[in-house]
């Protein structure tokens, strides 16, 4: 590639460095097209390993054999081709699943370190790094969004019937009244609830 360039580079007697810029870039990008795979991010299985191609490779055989003597529905045959295929397939779905758990506690380790670098990159490499939708409801303005998520959680955490819910709350406190009247240990003190959390935290 690199007698190409140089003799692109000087025909015509043009020896500038702004041409040969251009003639590498140029090189380049053909050498990419010609050798770098464009498939989306999630294409390729990074989970596949040797293991697979070979289970893979052993169900197509069986699969040709059992072709070949004329697609029996039983013997020796058939039984080679299904368990070949089942053996295959349940590899597949394990290492799939294998995969998906690993993720999760490569996450899971990140929140205990509270390693948010680690954590968002991880989320990242597996979920990509998607914009945030510019228009919520017909919003755009981000303090209207904002404004718009709170009116709805403050919707959800409203009670569907007041009648009920005033019942439900009378019910409680009667419970607990009772609760606080039978015999019971006393109450624990700030200096115990103290005494706790310096425990699990030492």
């Amino acid at each position: 590639m690199l007698a190409s360039i140089d003799a692109r580079c000087l025909e015509n007697g043009h020896v500038g460095i702004e041409h040969c810029y251009k003639s590498i870039v140029h090189s380049l990008q053909v050498a990419a097209v010609d050798t770098i795979p464009h498939k989306k991010k999630n294409f390729y299985k990074f989970w596949w390993d040797s293991e697979l191609d070979k289970l893979k490779e052993l169900s197509i055989d069986a699969h040709t054999v059992w072709k070949q003597a004329g697609k029996p529905k039983c013997g020796p045959v058939y039984e080679a081709k299904r368990i070949s295929h089942a053996n295959y397939k349940l590899a597949v779905n394990r290492k799939r699943d294998a995969s998906q758990t690993a993720f999760t506690n490569d996450l899971h380790e990140s929140l205990l370190r509270k390693d948010m670098v680690s954590f968002w990159k991880s989320w990242r490499y597996k979920f990509g790094n998607n914009k945030p939708a510019g228009v919520v409801d017909g919003l755009r303005n981000p303090n209207h969004i904002a404004n718009k998520f709170a009116d709805v959680f403050e919707a959800a955490s409203k009670p569907n019937n007041p009648i009920i819910n005033a019942a439900a709350k009378l019910e409680f406190q009667n419970r607990l009244m009772n609760y606080e009247s039978a015999s019971s240990p006393a109450p624990f003190t700030v200096y115990e609830v103290e005494k706790c959390i310096g425990y699990w935290h030492a």
